[in-house]
């Protein structure tokens, strides 16, 4: 994903009855990530109502995956790095 100025990208979610709805539209690089991993972090997500949450860019292709059960799967050599992201977050103290 690069966050060039012509590039804007969507966020998607999809949840367990087969719906899904556009969470983000038209955002920068920076704040489709951010949106992916709040959702996919999310209570709902974690119990499996949110199945698929996706980035895809201003081409419709789907840049950035996370499923249920399986993590961040899309683009593959970048599933390490986003679980290591996730990680360090459910480690840091939260604010009181």
């Amino acid at each position: 994903m690069t966050d060039d100025a012509n590039e804007y990208y969507d966020v998607w979610q999809f949840f367990l009855d087969g719906t899904h709805e556009r969470v983000r539209q038209h955002v920068s690089a920076e704040e489709a990530v951010t949106t992916a991993i709040s959702y996919a972090t999310r209570p709902v997500a974690q119990m499996g109502i949110i199945r698929r949450v996706i980035v895809t860019d201003s081409g419709d292709f789907c840049v950035l995956e996370w499923m249920y059960g399986a993590g961040f799967t899309y683009p593959p050599e970048a599933r390490a790095k986003w679980q290591e992201v996730l990680s360090r977050q459910s480690e840091s103290p939260s604010p009181s």
